[in-house]
């Protein structure tokens, strides 16, 4: 690939992770509309750049995030706002980077969702409900509660510093 592909690819998949989390943090869900343009985005920077030939792969990146997605979407623990804007950038990569991806995400919500039960004071009191000592009633929903497209894009950056685009 030449430079300025190469450079393409890091800034396509950057910017649907970015447009996600901006419509995330300012409304608390990833709209539809969003993810068409993210998911057109992606498809074009596929078909013009990497050529037809690396559709297949592509579409494997985008099999890759909705395998990775759905059974936490099923259970409830992210939104399937998170998991269409995933798609899209599934489709800007490949399968193995959105796996990968996925992965390094999945710690950095751990960390978010930790710093943030701290935060509000439900850390100490699962750790006193556990051990049996009567405590007041603990805000599950507001300890699960983040953003996750945030944890996707660390995820990304984290894997750009330390990986390879392909």
């Amino acid at each position: 690939m030449s430079s300025w592909a190469i450079g393409l690819a890091y800034f396509i998949p950057s910017f649907i992770l970015v447009a996600g989390m901006i419509d995330d943090l300012r409304t608390q869900k990833v709209h539809n509309w969003l993810f068409l343009t993210c998911l057109s985005i992606a498809l074009v920077f596929v078909l013009v750049v990497k050529g037809f030939s690396a559709l297949p792969y592509s579409l494997l990146g985008m099999l890759c995030a909705l395998a990775c997605f759905l059974p936490f979407v099923l259970i409830g623990f992210f939104g399937a706002g998170d998991m269409k804007l995933y798609m899209a950038f599934g489709l800007a990569t490949d399968w193995n980077t959105a796996f990968q991806v996925f992965v390094l995400s999945i710690f950095w919500g751990a960390a978010f969702g930790i710093v943030k039960s701290v935060i509000s004071g439900n850390f100490f009191n699962i750790f006193r409900k556990l051990r049996g000592k009567n405590v007041e009633k603990i805000d599950r929903e507001g300890v699960l509660k983040i953003p996750y497209t945030v944890a996707l894009l660390l995820g990304w950056f984290t894997f750009v510093s330390f990986g390879v685009v392909a």
